[in-house]
């Protein structure tokens, strides 16, 4: 075959192609396109849907962490409120209580010694037993010693036990003072009986039957010009010192160390001693 022929018969042969693939093409259809319009939008409507729902989410889940702890403080507060006035309203009744108490008491003796002379020197012994019961206020001259632990530690790994007050710093004091017969004892206003523990409770110590926490004040009635000076010069103070807690030791010209409140820790005391 010549050039000339096989020219012929190669567009004869694209040509018949040409046609062909022109009549595959599909006619255009507005209506399908249009739905496959709808169809996209509707798709990209529903992913935008998605990330906002699940945004919301995330931000509510995010509130509620932040909201829920601070609703549960409050809630605790109020708790804690009313608890504290409940207990000072408690406490107010139970002062009354022991001072009606007390005030019968005093007069049942009174009548009492009217009554019998012969029972006067019962009647002082008792009275100087209350005293040193803790039954009665005391109102008078005294030292005041505070206790604190050491100045700028930070109550971690890094602190140490001795520098913090314990129990046997405390108990040092009020067996100091009871060694030199003083008329009353108080730690943080809880007077103290010949048999008021003093024991350690994690950062606390139990004073009766109350917790206590730094700092700790123990009062004595007695004359301070006496004690005074013995008291700064202990042993025990000075090695007190010497691990860094604070001290404070003054003479109070008036101190009022008030009676024992708690009647039903006196009472089991008295009962356990076979009183």
């Amino acid at each position: 075959m010549n050039k000339k022929k096989r020219r012929k018969f190669h567009y004869a042969v694209g040509e018949k192609i040409f046609s062909e693939d022109l009549a595959t093409v599909p006619e255009p259809n507005p209506e399908k396109d249009k739905k496959a319009g709808i169809f996209m939008l509707v798709a990209v409507a529903l992913a935008l849907a998605l990330i906002i729902s699940t945004a919301a989410v995330q931000l509510a889940k995010k509130e509620k962490t932040l909201t829920e702890p601070a609703a549960q403080m409050a809630q605790y507060r109020s708790e804690l409120e009313a608890a504290q006035k409940t207990n000072t309203a408690l406490t107010e009744e139970n002062q009354k209580l022991n001072r009606e108490f007390n005030e019968t008491r005093s007069l049942y003796f009174a009548s009492l010694n009217s009554i019998s002379p012969a029972n006067q020197q019962i009647l002082d012994d008792y009275q100087t037993a209350t005293v040193m019961a803790g039954m009665t206020d005391y109102d008078g001259p005294g030292v005041r010693v505070v206790i604190q632990d050491k100045a700028g530690i930070r109550y971690d790994q890094t602190t140490t036990a001795s520098e913090i007050v314990h129990d046997a710093d405390i108990r040092y004091v009020v067996d100091w003072f009871k060694r030199n017969y003083v008329s009353a004892i108080a730690v943080n206003n809880e007077r103290l009986s010949p048999m008021s523990p003093l024991l350690c409770t994690g950062p606390s110590v139990l004073v009766n039957r109350v917790y206590q926490s730094n700092p700790f004040v123990v009062e004595a009635g007695c004359d301070a010009e006496q004690i005074l000076s013995l008291l700064e010069a202990s042993n025990g103070i000075n090695q007190m010192r010497s691990r860094g807690l604070r001290i404070e030791i003054e003479a109070i010209p008036d101190m009022h160390i008030a009676a024992q409140q708690d009647q039903v820790y006196v009472n089991e005391q008295v009962r356990k001693l076979g009183g």
